[in-house]
């Protein structure tokens, strides 16, 4: 598993490593995987949200990097439950994480 951000909370968390890849074997999977997409939209609200459903990934995001939408699911029944609000960081709405991207994107221009 190499997701462009995983986020593990509580005790007995993976080290940094080199690589980007998570050994399930030896960890559990992370509360919650962040995927940046500027080309990989489809694949990324697809393929990758079922195997992170798959894995027990209890939170993914998607951020779609050209369009500035962010697109949270959580984890219910094992499929995944389009929501506008973090349970894994309570307090973060996709309206906040939405507002923050367009930000960057003016500082940036």
């Amino acid at each position: 598993m190499a997701p462009d951000i995983a986020v593990y909370l509580g005790e007995n968390l993976p080290q940094h490593q080199q690589s980007r890849r998570i050994d399930l074997n030896q960890f559990p999977p992370p509360a919650l995987v962040v995927e940046v997409a500027e080309t990989t939209l489809d694949s990324d609200l697809d393929q990758k949200k079922h195997l992170y459903a798959e894995l027990g990934v209890r939170e993914y995001w998607v951020i779609d990097a050209q369009g500035g939408r962010v697109f949270m699911f959580t984890l219910q029944a094992q499929t995944y439950r389009r929501v506008d609000d973090s349970q894994t960081l309570p307090s973060l709405t996709t309206v906040l994480l939405q507002a923050a991207i367009a930000q960057a994107q003016v500082a940036l221009t």
